[in-house]
C-alpha cells in the first residue's frame, strides 16, 4: 500500500514540475515561473497544491502561447445559416 502511495506522490510531483516547466511565463499567476519551479521542487506537497490553486493559468493556452479559442459547431456559422436559409438563432426555441 505504501509503495502505491509513494508512486502516486512521485508521479503527481513530476507532473506538476512538467506543468510548471511547460507553462508560458506570461500566463503564470502569483509570481515568477522560476520561483514556482523552486517552490515545487523544494516543497513537493505544499508546492503542488499551491501551484494548482495560485500559480497555474486559468485560461486554456495553446502550445504557441495564444489563448485557446472556443470550439464552434457548424450550425453556429454564417455559412450554415445561409445553407439552411435563415439567420442563426440565439437561445432555445
Amino acid at each position: 500500500m505504501s509503495m502505491l502511495l509513494t508512486l502516486g506522490f512521485v508521479a503527481t510531483w513530476l507532473i506538476v514540475i512538467a506543468d510548471v516547466y511547460r507553462t508560458d511565463k506570461r500566463f503564470v499567476r502569483g509570481g515568477m515561473k522560476w520561483a514556482w519551479m523552486i517552490f515545487v521542487i523544494t516543497l513537493p506537497i505544499i508546492g503542488a497544491i499551491a501551484w494548482f490553486l495560485f500559480g497555474r493559468p486559468t485560461i486554456p493556452v495553446r502550445r504557441d502561447g495564444r489563448p485557446a479559442s472556443r470550439v464552434v459547431g457548424p450550425e453556429d456559422t454564417p455559412e450554415w445559416a445561409a445553407y439552411v436559409g435563415g439567420a442563426p438563432r440565439s437561445g432555445p426555441r
